[in-house]
C-alpha cells in the first residue's frame, strides 16, 4: 500500500524542525526538509523538486504509512508556489501548522542562530555564556507584519477539504511525548512508546536574557503574537476540518496570566501541600519507640515515586508506559542521589533534634541556594542587595524560633546531619535549574518521577546495611497506621514539590528557596495550634524577623517589576 502524503509547514525557528526531529522516533511517519527549494536558491521547477524528495524518502522507508515535507511560508512565497496547486500536485492528504506564538521568540531565536550559525544541532551546547544579539522595536514590528502578509497569503491559496493539525510550539517543547503522540494518534499511526530527539537546546534562557539592549524595547514590541489560528478562523477556514492538537499536560494557567497571581497560587500549593506533610511526618514522629529512619526514607521515596507515576497517568492517557529522558541518565542519578542523602540526613536528625528544631533549621535553604546559584550558576540572575538583607532576616528569624522550640536537645550530631541535608537539598535546587530544566529543558513529572525511582536505591542499601528490618516489622505490625501517614505526607510532599518545580522553572532557584522558607514558617505556627506548646520571646523575635525579611524580599521584587514597567 503506497505511503500517504503529508505537509508540515511552519516558519523558521517555529518548531517545524524539531517535530521533524521526534517524528524520527517512529517508522510509519517520516518527514524530510524540502532542502531544494531553500530561500537562498533560484529553481526553475521547485514542485519537481518536491517531488523528487519526497519519491527518495519513499523508496529509502518502505514500511512509512506517511512520508511527507517541510516548507515554510517564505519558501512558498519566494519561489512563487500556490498552496493549492502544491497539494494537489503532490497529492497531499493533510497538513500540520506548527506556530510559535510569541513575536520576540523567534526574531531572537532567528538573530541567535544567524550569529552562531547554529540553526539545530544534535551537539551538546558548548557555549559557557549566553548568546546575546541586538533587537529594536522596529526588528519585531516589521517581522510581525511580514509574517502576518506571508500567512494570510497562504491561507488565501489554501486548499478545500485537507485536515489540518496545528501544534503549537510551547506545548511541543513542553511535552513533546504527549503532543508527538497525540499527533500520531490523529493520523491514525499505532505508533507507541518513547517520542525522542538528539537535539538540544543551544541558548536556554529567556529570550530577553539574549538581547543586549532589551531596555531600549517597547512593550508593545515584547508583548507581540502571531495568531496563526485567528487567521485561519478570520478567513472563515477554522470551520473547516482541523484538529488542534494540545499538550493534555500543560497547565491550565495561560502565559498571559499576571505572573503575580501565578507565583501567589504555586506559593498557595506549595504552603498547603507541605503543611499538611509536616504534620503528618510530626505525627509520625509522635508514635511510640519510633526510630527507623532508615525505613522511613525508603518507603518515602517509593511512595512518592507511585504518586509521581499515577499523576502522570492520569494527565496523559495517552502515555505508554514509557517516559521521554530529555535529560542523560547521570543527571537523574545525580538527582537520585542528593534527593535520597535529603530524605536520610533529614530523617536521621530527628534522632538528635526536636522535630521544630529541624524544621528551622532547615529553612536556612534559601542562603544556601542563594550561594550555589552564584557559584554553579553563572549565568542566573544575581540577587540584590535587599534580596540578601532578606534571606539574613529570615535565616536569623528561625534561628531565634530554633531556639524557643529546642528545649535542649539540640546536640552537634544532629546539626552535623541537619547540614549535610541542607547541602543536598542545596544541590538538588542546582542541579534541576542549571541542567534538568536549564539545558535540557526537561519537564517536572519526568523530573520528580525519575529522580524518586532512583533515590529508591541508595535508601534500600542504607536500610539494609543498617540491619533495623527484623525491629521495623516487629514495629510495623504494633503500629499498622505508620503506613497510612507515610503515604498520606507522601501524597502531600509531591504535589508540594511539584509546585516547588514549577516556581523553579518560572522564577528560578531563590524564589522557591523564600516560599519554601515561608512554608517552613507556616509549618511551625501549625504544630503550635496542633501540639500546643508555650509561645516565649523568642518565638515573637524570631516571627518579626521573618516578617521584615520577607518585605525585603518583596520590596526588591517590587522594585524589579517598577524598573521593568519604566523600560518597557
Amino acid at each position: 500500500m503506497p505511503a500517504k502524503r503529508l505537509l508540515v509547514i511552519g516558519q523558521e525557528r517555529a518548531g517545524t524542525t524539531l517535530l521533524v526531529s521526534y517524528l524520527r522516533s517512529g517508522e510509519e511517519v517520516v518527514v524530510v526538509h524540502a532542502e531544494p527549494i531553500s530561500v537562498t536558491r533560484v529553481v526553475a521547477t521547485p514542485v519537481d523538486e518536491i517531488k523528487t524528495v519526497l519519491k527518495t524518502a519513499e523508496e529509502t522507508h518502505p514500511k512509512a504509512k506517511y512520508v511527507g515535507c517541510r516548507v515554510t511560508p517564505e519558501q512558498l512565497i519566494h519561489h512563487k508556489i500556490n498552496l493549492s496547486e502544491l497539494t494537489e500536485s503532490l497529492d497531499i492528504n493533510k497538513i500540520v501548522v506548527v506556530s510559535r506564538s510569541r513575536a520576540l521568540d523567534l526574531v531572537v531565536s532567528r538573530k541567535v542562530a544567524e550569529q552562531t550559525g547554529r540553526y539545530y544541532t544534535e551537539e551538546p551546547a558548548q557555549l559557557k555564556e549566553t548568546e546575546k544579539v541586538r533587537v529594536t522595536t522596529h526588528d519585531i514590528e516589521s517581522f510581525v507584519e511580514k509574517s502576518v502578509k506571508q500567512w494570510e497569503t497562504i491561507v488565501e491559496e489554501w486548499p478545500v477539504n485537507i485536515v489540518k493539525h496545528f501544534i503549537q510550539y510551547e506545548s511541543l517543547a513542553e511535552e513533546p511525548q504527549a503532543t508527538v503522540l497525540e499527533l500520531w494518534k490523529n493520523l491514525d499511526c499505532q505508533q507507541l512508546g518513547n517520542v525522542r530527539t538528539a537535539m538540544v537546546r543551544q541558548h536556554p534562557v529567556n529570550s530577553m536574557e539574549k538581547i543586549v539592549n532589551r531596555k531600549e524595547l517597547a512593550t508593545s514590541a515584547i508583548n507581540a503574537t502571531i495568531d496563526i489560528p485567528q487567521i485561519f478562523k478570520t478567513a472563515g477556514l477554522m470551520d473547516t476540518e482541523h484538529i488542534v492538537i494540545k499538550n493534555p499536560t500543560t497547565s491550565s494557567t495561560s502565559s498571559s496570566a499576571d505572573p503575580f497571581y501565578v507565583l501567589a497560587a504555586l506559593s498557595a500549593q506549595v504552603v498547603f501541600f507541605h503543611c499538611f506533610d509536616a504534620i503528618l511526618k510530626e505525627q509520625i514522629f509522635h508514635l511510640p519507640s519510633f526510630s527507623y529512619v532508615e525505613a522511613l526514607s525508603v518507603i518515602q521515596a517509593a511512595c512518592i515515586a507511585c504518586v509521581a507515576l499515577l499523576d502522570c497517568r492520569l494527565r496523559s492517557s495517552s502515555l505508554s508506559g514509557t517516559f521521554t529522558m530529555k535529560a542523560p541518565f547521570w543527571v537523574y542519578g545525580l538527582l537520585g542521589l542528593l534527593m535520597s542523602g535529603s530524605y536520610i540526613l533529614t530523617n536521621k536528625s530527628i534522632l538528635h533534634l526536636d522535630y521544630l528544631t529541624q524544621v528551622v533549621f532547615k529553612s536556612s535553604k534559601l542562603l544556601w541556594v542563594m550561594v550555589a546559584r552564584i557559584i554553579f550558576l553563572r549565568s542566573a540572575k544575581k540577587p540584590g542587595i535587599y534580596q540578601w538583607i532578606g534571606a539574613v532576616l529570615i535565616v536569623a528569624g528561625l534561628g531565634f524560633m530554633s531556639t524557643g522550640v529546642s528545649k535542649g536537645k539540640r546536640d552537634y550530631w544532629g546539626l552535623g546531619y541537619i547540614t549535610a541535608a541542607l547541602v543536598c537539598d542545596a544541590g538538588v535546587f542546582i542541579v534541576e535549574e542549571g541542567l534538568a530544566f536549564g539545558r535540557y529543558n526537561a519537564a517536572k513529572q519526568e523530573v520528580i518521577l525519575l529522580m524518586q525511582v532512583l533515590a529508591i536505591i541508595p535508601a534500600i542499601i542504607y536500610f539494609y546495611l543498617s540491619s533495623t528490618y527484623p525491629a521495623f516489622v516487629v514495629f510495623l505490625s504494633l503500629n499498622p497506621s505508620f503506613l497510612l501517614l507515610v503515604v498520606g505526607s507522601s501524597a502531600c510532599s509531591y504535589f508540594g514539590t511539584s509546585a516547588v518545580l514549577q516556581v523553579i522553572m518560572s522564577h528560578g532557584g531563590s524564589t522557591a528557596a523564600l516560599i519554601t522558607s515561608f512554608r517552613k514558617l507556616s509549618t511551625i505556627l501549625f504544630s503550635y495550634l496542633l501540639f500546643p506548646k508555650p509561645f516565649t520571646l523568642m518565638h515573637f523575635i524570631g516571627t518579626t524577623l521573618i516578617v521584615v525579611g520577607a518585605n525585603a524580599n518583596l520590596m526588591s521584587r517590587s522594585k524589579e517589576k517598577s524598573k521593568k514597567i519604566k523600560q518597557g
